[in-house]
């Protein structure tokens, strides 16, 4: 039996402007694209998605722009002789309890699809920081995916509470 190859997953980027609080048209981006790569001002910020997006402007409503911090850099392995950079991995929110809403930081992660690198990804996680992989937030679109084993795994264990869908997120404050 053949291996089935990784389903490819393309999503949409969305641009918003931080100032205006407006979503900036794709076209209007094209203007700020120096020898082929974006290099876009402090005030717009690049989703990788329309999902990661929406979450996001969840989690503004929630605890307040400044309490959000996009793309931070977590350490998933320390570097060594078989990983002489160490591996990072850049988690889409992390929130910090600077207004009174949360005691300790918390960790959102936006997915559209569980693939498998991101499960390589938990996996370390899990191995070498606990604490922050217990303080992770995992948020599908509207319903969690299936056929996944280590998503399987997941919601048997007891990291099942920090599984979310979007409308749980809205629903809830469970981050607190």
């Amino acid at each position: 039996m053949l291996a089935q190859p990784t389903v490819k997953y393309r999503a949409k980027a969305v641009y918003w402007n931080l100032i205006t609080r407006t979503v900036v048209p794709a076209q209007s981006i094209e203007q700020y694209r120096v020898n082929g790569r974006l290099d876009l001002p402090k005030c717009i910020a690049r989703f990788d998605s329309q999902h990661e997006f929406k979450v996001y402007l969840e989690l503004v409503r929630m605890y307040g722009a400044g309490s959000v911090i996009r793309q931070h850099p977590i350490t998933v392995i320390e570097e060594s002789c078989v990983y002489p950079k160490g591996k990072t991995w850049k988690v889409d929110f992390m929130i910090e309890p600077d207004n009174g809403k949360l005691y300790s930081r918390r960790y959102v992660e936006a997915k559209g699809a569980f693939l498998p690198e991101f499960a390589n990804t938990l996996a370390f996680l899990e191995m070498t920081n606990n604490e922050l992989f217990t303080k992770l937030f995992i948020v599908f679109g509207n319903r969690l995916p299936s056929g996944s084993q280590p998503l399987k795994n997941l919601l048997k264990s007891s990291m099942k509470d920090n599984l979310l869908t979007l409308p749980e997120l809205k629903d809830l404050s469970r981050l607190i």
